[in-house]
């Protein structure tokens, strides 16, 4: 269903789905429980530049190749949406639950996520410039070959998070929880990682690196860092 820039008309569209059929033992589509009813799946496409959605439901929604620029997710149910390729510059999703959402090569340019939840989700290859993310959780999130040069993880819980390859440019991790985070081969050229928690962190094979980037960091024995280079250990938990 192609939406029209009016906030009404995505309203309209959203509420409009697509009965899927489920079986029993069928698996949502980005994870969770098993699901044991049919589900109705909004789809979502078009354009729908600066619409209010704040505290909408729309889990499991279609939403690929569509225009949201502007938008207001913020507190939105958006857990195991696929939104590849879709267009999110300047959206707020502070508060909103993407975990599990399928963001793959989406850009969220100066977007913004503060606290918001992206546990599990995948934005690979996705552009996220100057995006937000202080103090979300971004637990075992994918930012795989990612842009996300300028963003800020200030205080954001990262574990796991994969960040290979990604373009960390400038990116703000100070006083982020990055324990066992994969950032081999990323570029970190002027990024901050100072008060992160780098516990079995792998650091391996970075670009750009200068040892003052880790300056007030900590590690253990697992972490994998630099020739050359060591960090204070982390206090135990």
């Amino acid at each position: 269903m192609h939406l029209a820039h009016r906030p009404s008309v995505f309203w309209a569209a959203a509420v409009s789905v697509l009965a899927t059929a489920a079986p029993a033992s069928a698996q949502p589509a980005f994870g969770g429980g098993r699901s044991s009813v049919s589900q109705a799946v909004p789809a979502l496409s078009g354009r729908c530049e600066s619409c209010d959605l704040a505290g909408t439901t729309l889990v499991g929604a279609r939403m690929t190749s569509g225009v949201f620029t502007n938008s207001d997710f913020s507190r939105a149910r958006l857990t195991r949406v696929n939104a590849a390729g879709s267009a999110f510059d300047k959206a707020d999703f502070t508060r909103a639950d993407l975990s599990f959402a399928r963001l793959t090569g989406a850009t969220f340019q100066d977007a913004r996520f503060p606290t918001a939840n992206l546990a599990h989700a995948d934005a690979s290859a996705a552009v996220l410039r100057n995006a937000d993310f202080t103090a979300a959780d971004v637990t075992g999130a994918f930012f795989q070959q990612s842009n996300l040069e300028g963003a800020t993880f200030r205080n954001a819980t990262a574990t796991g998070a994969q960040f290979l390859r990604a373009n960390l440019r400038r990116t703000d991790f100070r006083k982020a929880d990055l324990t066992n985070a994969n950032l081999t081969g990323a570029d970190v050229t002027g990024a901050a990682f100072q008060g992160a928690v780098l516990a079995g962190a792998d650091l391996s094979n970075l670009r750009g690196f200068s040892p003052k980037l880790l300056k007030d960091a900590c590690g253990d024995k697992d972490t994998r860092l630099p020739a050359g280079v060591s960090l204070r250990a982390c206090a135990k938990k």
